[in-house]
């Protein structure tokens, strides 16, 4: 019942999926991290069965493009957008590092941070267009679930730019073996893409190891750390990196 309690916090925190109602306790909070892979795979399924009934039913590339690219931002409920946008904002303020800090707090939102989304949203669309094969589909699908298993290993690896906030109250309940649950579960990812195609599986291994390395400099540099809402911004960059490399590789 641990285990199921665990990935229920996820799934209620990170995702619209429905679990059922239950008072959550600081142990189902210690390993909800390790969790967050598995929403991960419940969008790449979702990607991966919508392709295939898309293509099954003749649907047009405009047709499965915006249905593959509006699926995790429907079953996330753009919990991770809101983080891009706030982090957009602050960083195009061009202000001092607690300024930038305060931009992160606020609940507007600036033109900085629509015109980051739409470029975001055009660009993931692109690459999903590029999706024509069973193979890419199920790169893009395994994406989501490396994106995760990094992110979380990505906060941990980072400290906290303020000492309050909801990722800094979480991650004082983290236990140290979520480290290697997140490794375990990248590596399963990795292992199983590279079954299905050794080519895509190193290539979604670099375009996330290349956006990770980004985003460790840009939040040591403009913010001396991470926040919950440029957690949200390393996702959103991670998957489209993800998703230019499942959709160029061929």
């Amino acid at each position: 019942m641990g285990i199921l309690r665990t990935i229920g916090t996820a799934f209620a925190m990170y995702s619209k999926i429905p679990v059922p109602d239950f008072k959550w306790e600081e142990k189902d909070m210690a390993y909800q991290i390790s969790a967050f892979p598995l929403v991960g795979a419940a969008i790449g399924l979702a990607e991966y069965i919508a392709f295939r009934f898309l293509t099954f039913a003749g649907a047009g590339d405009i047709c499965r493009t915006f249905v593959m690219g509006a699926i995790p931002l429907i079953i996330t409920g753009g919990f991770h957008m809101d983080g891009f946008m706030d982090t957009c904002d602050a960083l195009n303020s061009y202000r001092e590092r607690e300024k930038r800090l305060e931009i992160l707090k606020d609940p507007h939102i600036g033109s900085f941070a629509v015109i980051r989304a739409i470029e975001w949203v055009l660009l993931y669309a692109a690459f999903v267009s590029m999706i024509r094969e069973e193979t890419q589909a199920i790169a893009l699908g395994c994406g989501f679930i490396i994106s995760r298993a990094m992110s979380g290993l990505f906060i941990m690896k980072l400290p906290n730019a303020r000492s309050a906030g909801m990722l800094y109250e979480n991650t004082q309940q983290y236990k140290k073996g979520n480290r290697y649950l997140l490794i375990f579960e990248l590596i399963i990812a990795f292992l199983f893409m590279l079954k299905v195609s050794a080519v895509h599986a190193f290539g979604l291994v670099f375009a996330a190891e290349v956006s990770t390395m980004y985003c460790i400099r840009l939040s040591k540099k403009e913010f001396g750390g991470v926040t919950g809402d440029i957690a949200g911004f390393y996702l959103m960059v991670n998957e489209l990196a993800i998703a230019a490399a499942a959709g160029i590789i061929r």
